[in-house]
């Protein structure tokens, strides 16, 4: 919702070269939309054009003398984000996804492996009182058993031969296992995103075991 006067924050950025970067890409990312697609905020409803238009008229601020926060007083219509109850006491959260250098093969200091999805792990189904729900583990003797846990796999080498990464700092990988997702510069310069398997996600319990899968940074 629009927000009133006596609440209005005081608009500053202490690197507007990243802010530009930012804008840019989203920019970007607008202009391949369909311009006359609808989106809603502040109560009413615009078009991507408008939108786009909109962060156009932010970004060539950057690039004026004036002071920022006093063009976006003049020039927008300030919104309030409100939770469900209409009050302003939301909490909001952000995504970091890491960045690291790494290596494709065992090569000191780089020496802490990302593991390929196991070709051992499988998915079921484990039935209960409450009705079901989904697991990994590996199979013994025909019968689903848990997966190895971490300390068995970094002790007993049970994951030798599928490693996806090696980093060069076991917290670099303990980060990455929490977030789920980073950026690894590799050797030949190339950039590549490391993230968590989906074929894993929503398999029950929070799980020791974290493989990945490496995707191209375009």
């Amino acid at each position: 919702m629009p927000s009133t006067a006596r609440r209005l924050p005081y608009f500053a950025d202490d690197d507007y070269g990243s802010l530009n970067e930012a804008l840019g890409k989203s920019i970007a990312s607008l202009r391949s939309r369909p311009q006359d697609e609808k989106i809603h905020a502040c109560g009413r409803q615009f078009t991507i054009a408008q939108q786009l238009e909109t962060l156009i008229a932010f970004q060539n601020f950057l690039h004026s003398s004036g002071a920022l926060n006093e063009s976006i007083w003049d020039s927008f219509t300030i919104c309030e984000v409100l939770n469900s109850n209409g009050a302003p006491d939301l909490l909001a959260t952000g995504y970091y996804q890491p960045r690291f250098k790494g290596r494709r093969t065992y090569n000191p200091p780089f020496i802490y492996p990302l593991y390929k999805r196991p070709t051992d792990l499988v998915k079921y189904t484990k039935k209960n009182e409450g009705g079901s729900t989904n697991r990994v583990g590996r199979l013994s003797s025909g019968e689903h058993v848990p997966y190895w846990t971490r300390r068995e796999i970094e002790t007993q080498g049970l994951l030798n031969g599928q490693e996806l990464l090696y980093l060069a700092d076991p917290v670099d990988a303990f980060v990455l296992h929490v977030q789920g997702s980073a950026i690894v510069e590799l050797e030949d310069g190339s950039v590549r995103q490391v993230l968590f398997d989906p074929e894993e996600e929503n398999s029950g319990p929070c799980s020791h075991l974290l493989s990945a899968q490496l995707g191209q940074m375009s």
